[in-house]
């Protein structure tokens, strides 16, 4: 990972995990086109790395805070739905 890309990734939420962890347990857990189900979205990195990886995702969150970070996030990573 380069030199300052964790900085970067970070959006406001407290828990945030790096893209790389998440990159990670994805492509070890499931196949390109497979779903992957985050029931604690976030901040969305799993939707973020899902999409870079090829995967079909569903992400759940209560906290419209979070519900706003992680769609400004998406929109960010995946310009042209």
């Amino acid at each position: 990972m380069p030199p300052g890309q964790p900085e970067r990734q970070k959006v406001g939420h407290p828990s945030q995990k790096p893209e790389r962890l998440i990159e990670m347990l994805v492509a070890s857990s499931s196949k390109e086109g497979d779903w992957v189900l985050d029931p604690f979205f976030g901040s969305g990195t799993t939707g973020v790395v899902c999409e870079r990886l090829g995967r079909s995702w569903i992400g759940i969150e209560r906290n419209p805070d979070y519900c706003r970070i992680a769609t400004t996030r998406l929109r960010r990573a995946n310009p042209n739905p």
